[in-house]
């Protein structure tokens, strides 16, 4: 359920823990909807920026992944085009 598009909505909460300098990616679905002509960026294209990248600073990882679908598109995006990447890391203290 998209966020703040039903008022009252309630949302679950939950928590995953993954393995330190593992790296989660959010995206919109703009990404992976964007077109060139009569294709979509799609999962695959997705798949191969993460793998090229993978090793990259979350905020590299993001714009990679950014500039590779207005590449694809050829152009400013039509759709919202959000990339969020979190790489975790040990707790100092």
């Amino acid at each position: 359920v998209p966020l703040g598009a039903f008022p009252g909505f309630e949302y679950q909460q939950a928590e995953c823990a993954f393995p330190l300098s593992e790296c989660v990616v959010l995206y919109t679905d703009g990404v992976t909807e964007a077109r060139s002509q009569d294709q979509l960026f799609g999962q695959q294209r997705l798949a191969d920026v993460l793998a090229a990248h993978q090793h990259q600073p979350p905020q590299v990882l993001a714009d990679q992944i950014r500039d590779a679908v207005l590449k694809f598109s050829g152009g400013p995006a039509r759709d919202d085009v959000c990339v969020v990447a979190v790489r975790s890391a040990p707790m100092r203290g």
